[in-house]
């Protein structure tokens, strides 16, 4: 049996691996899921949108893509790209939705090529801005997927330059990316039924359960038989004893 001190040096111990828990470098964006694989990202969700930057536009601070994304940022579209650069770290290129989403990914080129490349948004139902670090998750250049998948809808996205800059002279990151993907729902996951109990209220059809019955054969004698095969017994035992006295 655990004493008053034990138990307090236990909850002291959990409270303690609480605290260290919430110290160990957790960043915002470690609130929501980030993919370095396609094909990973879009098991994940369900209704997705593909932005193939098929129609070019010319270098503009404000472009409207072909699936309703405003861009707000010097960008371009160019040979089925879309361009763009942070030009200092106090400055950001905005993607805004037409719609709320849960999750985008598209594949990147060259987005740690100078001084490396962020993207940020509220990511998480927690008020306040995660932010995602290229390169964290991609190598070299930084070229490849990049997926991320929400924890709640948003409708934004920021990109900027890394801070601190991955090389110390950088002013701004140019970076390059194709099939932009954006997804509005979280892929329905196969739903697990169980066999009901003979106690269920209801069966699978929704109708109401019939009440159990019994449905032995064996029949109970009433009292009165009872009595009656006692009566007899007791006959039967007498007339014996009668025969033997003769």
């Amino acid at each position: 049996m655990f004493t008053s001190t034990a138990m307090k040096t236990l909850s002291m111990t959990a409270a303690s691996a609480t605290l260290m828990a919430l110290g160990t470098g957790v960043t915002p964006a470690e609130a929501v899921t980030v993919f370095t694989d396609r094909t990973a990202w879009q098991e994940t969700v369900s209704g997705i949108t593909t932005e193939t930057f098929s129609t070019p536009q010319s270098s503009s601070q404000n472009l409207l893509l072909e699936n309703g994304i405003q861009v707000t940022g010097v960008s371009s579209v160019e040979t089925g790209q879309f361009y763009t650069s942070t030009p200092s770290r106090s400055e950001s290129v905005e993607f805004e939705f037409p719609s709320q989403i849960l999750g985008f990914g598209a594949d990147f080129s060259s987005t740690t090529s100078n001084g490396g490349l962020t993207v940020s948004g509220l990511f998480d139902e927690i008020p306040g801005v995660d932010t995602v670090v290229f390169s964290e998750y991609l190598q070299g250049q930084g070229t490849g997927f990049l997926g991320i998948v929400a924890d709640t809808a948003f409708n934004s996205l920021s990109f900027a330059m890394q801070s601190p800059p991955l090389a110390i002279s950088a002013a701004n990151e140019a970076f390059q990316m194709d099939n932009f993907s954006f997804a509005s729902n979280l892929a329905e996951s196969d739903a697990v039924s169980s066999p009901e109990s003979p106690t269920d209220s209801e069966n699978n059809r929704g109708e109401p359960m019939p009440p159990l019955t019994d449905t032995r054969s064996e029949s109970v004698p009433e009292p009165a038989s009872v009595l009656g095969l006692l009566m007899m017994a007791v006959l039967g035992t007498t007339s014996l004893r009668k025969r033997q006295t003769r």
